[in-house]
């Protein structure tokens, strides 16, 4: 398996008349060599006979390919994500979504593939999320092997320096990460910087400082998601740190990130791309229009990166994040000042009961929102409700600040026209953001699962 350190920065003159001498032997269109070279060079990746070939074999090949993934996938921190992303290096549809995991999709795959046909699908997510969402993962690869049972489905399992620990005098576990941020504040730095991490390698390379590698369950996942009975997925991954090389893992991913440890940088984003070239010829994928009619159907809506809803609500759309994300706030006053309260319609048009999740915003360590509840009702004002629960916006699952979406059950839904009421528990803290409505046939996901970081 490459590591980032054996593709930085190879490119050389020598490199490339090698490779164009090759190339010439071979008869492979001297065009088509300097295009890619040309190419190489921009991205500074290590320049190969074999990733060209993968190249020319995946332009050649046509392939329609998706991706369902995490900010990291959607391309966060990239100045075009459209075009910089991994996906949008391979002229893919991207489907990942800033601040989620895998249950959204799981849930909702019905709604967000519908009748489009994809050769290749990616599925990207931390590694720091796999405990949260591995029964999503699994069901989310299930789903679309039904429906394509002739794609090449791809798991990008790519680990990252949050997942470092350094036990410290007097038995104080701490994130290596964390400390190479405090080294840069330090600094006089507003963020992380890539000389704190690579300090942080250096002086604990040769000393008594136990370090510790926080598990992911790779093996877990590898193994259920390439059994070819379960789904008959590749796998696109990095080779975890070995004992008593931690500190060279740790600076060698430094490339692979941007200053946040958590989204691809631009070199991250290439070396996933070539990555998938290489798993797509070595598979010899071509192109198909097989499919099978969808086993479970389902209904969902998801505006925190459209900022845009068919759903009928008296909440407004509100941006946050910067404006780069959105979400229909529930008003902390609106029953005082309007004398109504919060609702958005909810219209089962099937003949079945469904099931209701609400998809909101939640963070962590430190909650924001304060919590609030949700109650299917038979109309707005003097309502009789069926269901009430109580939704948790605390994400407690880091001990760093995260913004994470969280996709909590409700409960069933009767077929006709419902009204969801949601109300703040404190109304002296951020109004709740409700960012999806989901409705499936069956309860897909469990658990009240939290999303990846902001």
């Amino acid at each position: 398996v490459k590591t980032p350190t054996t593709m930085i920065r190879k490119y050389s003159a020598i490199a490339a008349l090698a490779v164009l001498a090759v190339m010439a032997l071979l008869r492979v269109n001297p065009n088509a060599v300097n295009s890619f070279i040309r190419t190489k060079q921009r991205r500074a990746l290590s320049l190969t006979y074999s990733d060209f070939l993968d190249e020319q074999y995946y332009d050649q090949a046509n392939l329609r390919l998706v991706t369902f993934g995490t900010s990291r996938g959607y391309g966060s921190g990239m100045a075009n994500p459209a075009t910089e992303s991994f996906t949008g290096l391979l002229n893919g549809t991207n489907l990942a979504i800033r601040a989620s995991t895998a249950d959204y999709p799981a849930m909702c795959t019905y709604s967000m593939v519908n009748d489009n046909i994809y050769d290749v699908i990616v599925i990207e997510y931390l590694p720091q999320s796999y405990h949260l969402t591995k029964e999503a993962l699994v069901e989310l690869g299930k789903r679309l092997r039904q429906r394509f049972p002739e794609a090449l489905i791809i798991y990008v399992d790519i680990w990252s320096n949050h997942q470092f620990q350094l036990r410290l005098p007097g038995n104080n576990v701490q994130s290596a990460f964390k400390i190479a941020e405090e080294k840069a504040i330090g600094r006089g730095l507003k963020s992380k910087d890539r000389q704190a991490i690579k300090d942080v390698a250096e002086e604990h390379k040769n000393i008594a400082t136990p370090w510790n590698f926080l598990e992911s369950d790779s093996n877990w996942l590898r193994e259920t998601v390439q059994d070819p009975a379960t789904i008959g997925a590749k796998v696109l991954g990095i080779d975890l740190p070995t004992k008593g090389n931690e500190a060279q893992s740790f600076d060698s991913m430094i490339d692979m990130y941007l200053d946040d440890g958590i989204h691809f940088s631009k070199f991250g984003h290439q070396y996933v791309q070539q990555g998938i070239q290489k798993i797509i010829r070595e598979a010899q994928k071509e192109r198909s229009d097989k499919v099978n009619e969808w086993a479970l159907t389902d209904s969902c809506e998801n505006w925190i990166q459209t900022g845009k809803t068919k759903l009928i609500t008296n909440m407004g759309m509100v941006p946050f994040s910067n404006g780069k994300k959105y979400a229909l706030e529930s008003f902390a006053k609106r029953m005082e000042i309007h004398k109504e309260p919060n609702y958005i319609v909810i219209d089962n048009k099937y003949d079945k009961v469904q099931h209701l999740y609400l998809s909101h915003m939640s963070s962590g360590p430190a909650d924001f929102y304060g919590g609030g509840t949700a109650e299917i009702c038979d109309k707005p004002h003097n309502h009789t409700t069926t269901h009430m629960v109580s939704l948790d916006t605390l994400a407690n699952y880091t001990t760093w600040q995260i913004h994470v979406i969280k996709h909590e059950y409700i409960g069933e839904v009767q077929p006709g026209v419902h009204f969801l009421v949601v109300e703040n528990k404190n109304k002296e803290m951020v109004n709740l953001r409700i960012t999806g409505l989901i409705l499936t046939p069956e309860i897909i996901v469990t658990e009240h699962l939290a999303g990846n970081v902001d």
